[in-house]
């Protein structure tokens, strides 16, 4: 990682209510290579306000993100940029920082540097999702498709460097217009730091059951009903099989009716949202992981970042077979299901319980691939030497 013989800064902007696990190593990697690291996003239940944590200066705006419609989403999204175009620039006044990051959603967030980068600043977007494709997914219509490919695209050419997900993800905004050359892929490898100092000795599997663990957002998207059927099916041929779901979301009721309906108390726990103590508990106790996200425009563009935390810990994967997945990980690293097919998935459950060492093999092919190219350690590199890069043309 290319490291600066000056000292100089970045701040990263994301519309979140607290300090994640992504964001954090983001700055952290920024912090290593010799930035001063400024983070912008909203208050949620913590006070507003301005702390140094392990090195980053956190600077919280009133506001919180709350699921609801999408006249809620727009409400907050405009508050916040509201918000953030005023204390960025106060910022850029006081700190002159060389580097403006703004990770999206929403894309049009990053026209809150404008004044910023009239002032000399290098502006970079990091886009983790494709809007319009989510939002086709999450309300079943394209109806916003257009506008929100070309505020998009306008985010892309605006900043002087755009970074995503997945090379599937990067085709398609080029495939919409924008330019290869502006765009860095920069996976979701996890930094082990944050995860791996949390692990307790007393957290280990327990022999007697084949425990899945499936943690992060709960929507419908992400397969939790397909789950719940395949549980229901795997059970009655291995009922040594647990699983355990941890999240918060819009379809927690869904969730917790479908375990009621399907009589699976004994098989499946949700825990709802676990501290980060407690999360790394529950992913050190599993004997697997699984990612049962629904096959959708959405889906087939991106990684989940739990994918990588499986592995990180030494856990086979069960995943949708997915073209994002499918072009970095093959059968000898992926146990991989049809994706929406209860059946399916049972069958990927019942294997995995039944041979520990078809998991072993998986998990050790999957920790092969994250140590030697897509991990945290090689990803941050990528995202550091391109700012730099950004920041000398």
């Amino acid at each position: 990682m290319t490291r600066l013989p000056d000292r100089r800064s970045i701040c990263i902007v994301r519309q979140q209510n607290f300090y994640e696990l992504p964001l954090r190593r983001e700055a952290e990697a920024f912090r290593d290579a010799g930035f001063d690291v400024h983070v912008i996003l909203m208050a949620g239940d913590e006070k507003s306000g301005s702390a140094a944590t392990d090195g980053v200066t956190i600077h919280r705006v009133p506001g919180r993100r709350v699921r609801g419609g999408v006249l809620r989403y727009l409400w907050d999204y405009v508050a916040f940029f509201v918000t953030v175009s005023a204390v960025l620039t106060w910022l850029q006044v006081k700190e002159r920082f060389d580097v403006i990051q703004v990770n999206t959603m929403p894309d049009a967030l990053v026209f809150t540097t404008l004044l910023p980068r009239l002032m000399g600043a290098t502006v970079t977007v990091f886009m983790k999702e494709p809007t319009p494709e989510l939002y086709e997914t999450i309300y079943g219509n394209r109806k916003a498709f257009r506008l929100l490919a070309a505020v998009e695209q306008w985010a892309i050419g605006y900043a002087q460097a755009a970074f995503t997900v997945t090379e599937e993800l990067k085709q398609r905004y080029i495939e919409r217009g924008a330019r290869r050359e502006k765009i860095t892929v920069v996976l979701n490898g996890p930094d082990g730091r944050n995860l791996l100092d949390h692990k307790r000795e007393a957290c280990v599997p327990d022999p007697a059951f084949f425990t899945i663990v499936c943690n992060g957002t709960i929507e419908d998207r992400y397969g939790h009903a397909t789950l719940m059927q395949a549980t229901d099916i795997a059970r009655r041929t291995e009922p040594r099989i647990r699983v355990r779901i941890t999240g918060d979301g819009n379809a927690v009721g869904v969730l917790e009716q479908m375990i009621s309906d399907l009589h699976l108390e004994e098989h499946v726990s949700f825990l709802g949202w676990l501290p980060i103590d407690d999360l790394v508990c529950e992913l050190s106790r599993a004997d697997a992981g699984i990612i049962p996200m629904e096959a959708s425009p959405y889906s087939h563009l991106i990684h989940t970042n739990k994918m990588y935390d499986y592995t990180l810990f030494g856990k086979p994967v069960i995943a949708s077979r997915l073209r994002s997945v499918e072009e970095y990980f093959d059968d000898s690293s992926v146990c991989f299901f049809t994706p929406g097919d209860p059946q399916s998935l049972a069958d990927s459950m019942i294997r995995l319980a039944a041979d520990r060492d078809l998991g072993q093999s998986l998990a050790t092919k999957a920790q092969h691939l994250l140590d030697s190219k897509f991990g945290w350690e090689h990803q941050s590199r990528i995202l550091v030497d391109t700012t730099i890069e950004a920041m000398t043309r």
